[in-house]
This record gives structure tokens, C-alpha cells and sequence, in this order.
């Protein structure tokens, strides 16, 4: 069950990131970085962070990839 919290928690915080890229005008985000800490009361905190980059020909990038789009 905490691996399936931990993993949607995860998931959020991919969502968040990748719309605060939208709205700054990037297409990608680079560097990206978890954080996971614990607290007095065992909750557990997800953080992200990562850097919104505009990749010009990130179609042709994701074709090279096989057509897959990034996580």
C-alpha cells in the first residue's frame, strides 16, 4: 500500500512540473530531481525539481526515441 501512495505521489508531482514547464513556455524538463523525506509522525514528503528548457526540434527528438514521449 505505501508503494502505491509513494507511486501516485510521484505521478503528482511529474503532472506539477511538467504544467509549471507549459506555463513558463518550455516543452521539457531537464535535471529533473526527487526528494523524499520522512517526518516526525512517519508522513512521507515528494518534492521535485528540474529545470523548463524549450527544445526546438523535440519532435524529431521523440521520433529518434521511437516515437516514445518522455515521462
Amino acid at each position: 500500500m505505501l508503494n502505491d501512495k509513494m507511486q501516485t505521489s510521484i505521478e503528482r508531482c511529474k503532472e506539477a512540473i511538467k504544467a509549471r514547464a507549459l506555463q513558463v513556455g518550455g516543452n521539457a524538463v531537464i535535471g529533473v530531481d526527487f526528494q523524499f523525506s520522512t517526518n516526525s509522525r512517519d508522513a512521507t514528503t515528494v518534492s521535485v525539481q528540474g529545470t523548463a528548457a524549450y527544445i526546438e526540434n523535440i519532435d524529431e527528438v521523440f521520433k529518434a526515441r521511437g516515437g516514445r514521449t518522455g515521462d
